[in-house]
């Protein structure tokens, strides 16, 4: 039997991206308690659980279907994961080109060769996919994603004012305690009736990429939470953070190892591919969430007695978006219901 590597490796979304010291340990999330990661929007969201979406697997998926199979892909069983990722809900329809690569490939035409060459030409990606291939008959999919969406303005360190997530985890925060008008002239309201359910976005450097937070109660599915939140802020004017306003925004930063083992080892049974089969399908997605910026002195506030405005505190369950304004669908979206990926404070678990 002939083989075919379904890789979403190297899935980059590096939301204001910081330097730090160390660069979080790699997670099997099989060894995560709380959280999963989705290849399609259409997932459940279940209590007590993080759920993690990025749009790399449908990409190289799509790429296999439409470079080398010619078709949609069929697996042995009929696997649900397939009968939804065939109908390509989301896609490449929804990312800029500069934002992406996904290919498709055989070893002896050289597909791992010509992916590096993309990844160094478009990302300045010298490491390269980092993928071996042993017989000329082997088949590669591939796709690779790379943001960075950077705040003009440094949003503030709120180290020492924590959140205690869920009223259980304290976690590292940053956000607005001192009002500043620059950094708060990136904040819009789009959305809010209590200080438990509003929806902010965030402006960054970028003009093309929307980032959306969500304080609500989710619905059935990532998808219909995602188009709820878009259906209520449609038409709707934003209003500006005014000097009594509270944010506070948990800080991520995680590397996480997903195999699909739902479709690892299945035979393809597509006319002409009936001696293929899918060896490993994996996604690696690496995000992080911080106040980066340009250091700026900060706002000292008021003097006098003043009354407290809106606590948009992400203290609770919230969905995070990220979305290109032309695009239909986000290309990720994580939906936060506990602290396992937080940054902890004292490690606390």
């Amino acid at each position: 039997m002939k083989k075919i590597l379904l890789c979403f490796l190297f899935l980059n979304v590096f939301v204001f991206n910081y330097s730090f010291a160390e660069e979080p340990e790699q997670i099997n999330v099989e060894n995560l308690q709380q959280t999963t990661v989705t290849p399609y929007l259409d997932t459940i969201i279940s209590n007590n659980k993080n759920l993690i979406y990025c749009s790399t697997f449908q990409l190289a998926w799509d790429a296999l279907c439409d470079d080398i199979i010619k078709a949609p892909l069929v697996l042995a069983g009929n696997p649900e994961i397939q009968q939804i990722l065939n109908k390509r809900l989301t896609g490449k329809k929804d990312i800029a080109n500069d934002a992406y690569i996904a290919m498709a490939g055989f070893n002896k035409n050289g597909i791992i060769e010509k992916i590096n060459q993309y990844l160094l030409k478009q990302f300045n990606n010298k490491k390269g996919c980092g993928i071996t291939l042993y017989n000329p008959d082997d088949i590669l999919a591939y796709s690779y994603l790379f943001k960075h969406l950077e705040f003009k303005y440094k949003f503030e360190d709120l180290t020492d004012t924590p959140i205690f997530f869920n009223n259980e985890t304290k976690v590292q925060t940053f956000g607005i305690k001192k009002f500043s008008d620059e950094i708060a002239k990136q904040v819009k309201i789009l959305d809010y009736i209590n200080d438990d359910n509003f929806i902010l976005q965030i402006e960054s450097k970028s003009k093309n990429d929307e980032i959306i937070l969500a304080k609500i109660q989710p619905k059935e599915t990532l998808l219909k939470t995602v188009d709820y939140v878009f259906e209520q802020v449609k038409n709707k004017n934003p209003i500006n953070l005014k000097s009594n306003d509270i944010l506070k925004i948990p800080k991520f930063d995680f590397d996480i190892l997903k195999k699909y083992s739902e479709i690892a080892n299945r035979d393809i049974k597509n006319i002409n591919f009936n001696n293929y089969y899918i060896s490993e399908a994996i996604q690696v997605i690496k995000f992080k969430l911080n106040e980066k910026g340009v250091v700026l002195e900060s706002y000292a506030g008021m003097v006098g007695i003043v009354s407290i405005g809106k606590r948009l505190i992400f203290d609770k369950p919230f969905l995070f978006c990220l979305k290109e304004k032309n695009g239909k669908y986000p290309y990720f979206v994580m939906w936060v219901d506990n602290a396992e990926l937080m940054l902890k404070i004292n490690n606390d678990k």
